[in-house]
């Protein structure tokens, strides 16, 4: 690095050194910078994740660093913030009134009370009555129920599809 003294006018004697860093240098900072990324991501980002997610990051960072980090800072954590946490602890006493309302419609489930205890004690909505889940492993029988399903509707469709994995049924 070059440095260039320069003395100013000012009453006290005070001097300036101005350092002038050349291309090559500035190069050679830049891919150490890009290289202490990519050393601190394999530290840093396995940690509680999933191996995708990690090997997504990980990918990310290797090939863009500088954007891959600053992504990764602003929506790769794994943390709720304090603000969502408080949001849940304010929301539970809610959730408590709300479940407490649909004791009526609980309905008798025999077997599967386990199941619905643990999605109650999960998403702190009991299950009620009134709910249909219909298991269907035929596609044309599929679109033939949705159809008929959407042209039933009087008001509006709300449709939620999980699809687990392409597998024997």
């Amino acid at each position: 690095m070059e440095s260039v003294r320069w003395m100013t006018t000012l009453p006290a004697r005070c001097y300036l050194e101005i350092v002038v860093i050349t291309a090559p240098e500035l190069l050679s900072i830049w891919t150490a910078v890009e290289w202490v990324i990519r050393i601190g991501a394999i530290i840093m980002i396995p940690a509680h994740r999933a191996p995708a997610a990690t090997r997504s990051w990980l990918l990310l960072i290797f090939f863009l660093p500088i954007p891959g980090i600053l992504l990764f800072f602003v929506i790769g954590s794994t943390r709720f913030p304090a603000w969502r946490a408080r949001r849940f602890v304010e929301l539970h006493a809610f959730f408590v009134k709300s479940s407490g309302s649909l004791a009526a419609y609980r309905p008798e489930l025999g077997a599967a009370t386990s199941i619905s205890q643990l999605a109650a004690a999960l998403g702190f909505m009991p299950a009620t009555i009134g709910n249909n889940v219909d298991f269907i492993d035929d596609y044309d029988t599929v679109i033939t129920c949705l159809v008929a399903d959407i042209d039933a509707a009087t008001r509006s469709v709300h449709l939620l599809v999980y699809i687990f994995a392409d597998d024997v049924v």
